[in-house]
């Protein structure tokens, strides 16, 4: 049985900006397996496959559902985060195993107990995700990376964890807003590399986040890859920096004495 619960979660998503409900006993639901086992260690985007709105979605998910509790997140196309549950949920079933960027690989059939569920209102066959809802999504996912200890491009959909099964999130034709991600699936499923690197991309660049926030990522991008620092950010000799390469990826660089 896990114990982990995120009982902090709405405050989680709440930080980083956007409109937050909070579902009744929240804190407490989960799956029968109680809370997280040795995690979590990323978030799984997912579409709710149904023509709800956020509202009715979440109900669903957390009360309507036989495999309640579905997620632990659900995203309205407006933008408002419905906050379900803080333990393991039923969000993901069979599948994997899949690495993760920071060097976990979920285990087989392992995921509900690992990752933080995120679902959103949309039916996946070609309805349009609103701007304010993948700004959303992105804004928890990045938070959510942050105050639990892993990477921002900790990220996986649902096609990538059961192939065989699923397709979401889809379709990448209907997202609206600037990011527009590729599809890697005859439905239209969001391309994985796309969705890591504009994780990345946002918590790099701080969009739409106070200075507080921003620098609460930054810190947490320090202490998982050993980056030293002096207490006035300056770069003195044997301290560590974090480069970023074009690929997404991060390198380290120890600072030298000039000769």
């Amino acid at each position: 049985m896990g114990s982990r619960y995120l009982t902090d979660l709405a405050d989680v998503c709440r930080a980083a900006g956007v409109t937050v409900v909070e579902l009744a006993g929240w804190q407490d639901r989960a799956r029968s397996s109680g809370g997280y086992d040795g995690g979590p260690w990323a978030v799984i985007w997912h579409h709710t496959a149904s023509n709800g709105d956020g509202a009715s979605d979440a109900d669903y998910c957390t009360f309507g559902s036989d495999d309640a509790p579905v997620c632990n997140l659900v995203i309205g196309r407006d933008g408002v985060v419905y906050v379900c549950a803080a333990g393991a949920t039923n969000t993901n079933g069979k599948g994997g195993p899949h690495p993760l960027p920071g060097g976990q690989t979920i285990p087989q059939d392992g995921a509900n107990s690992r990752v933080i569920g995120v679902e959103l209102s949309n039916s996946g066959t070609g309805q349009t995700y609103p701007a304010p809802m993948i700004a959303a999504a992105f804004a928890v996912s990045v938070a959510c990376s942050a105050a639990y200890g892993f990477r921002p491009d900790d990220v996986v959909t649902h096609q990538v964890w059961a192939p065989d099964r699923k397709i979401d999130p889809a379709t990448a034709a209907a997202v609206e807003g600037p990011w527009q991600p590729s599809s890697c699936s005859s439905s239209g499923t969001w391309d994985l590399s796309d969705l890591r690197a504009e994780c990345l991309r946002r918590a790099d660049q701080g969009d739409d986040m106070t200075p507080e926030q921003d620098q609460m990522l930054r810190d947490i991008r320090d202490r998982l890859f050993g980056v030293t620092r002096a207490p006035n950010d300056g770069e003195h000799p044997g301290q560590t920096r974090l480069l970023d390469q074009a690929d997404g990826g991060y390198i380290i660089e120890t600072i030298k004495a000039p000769r």
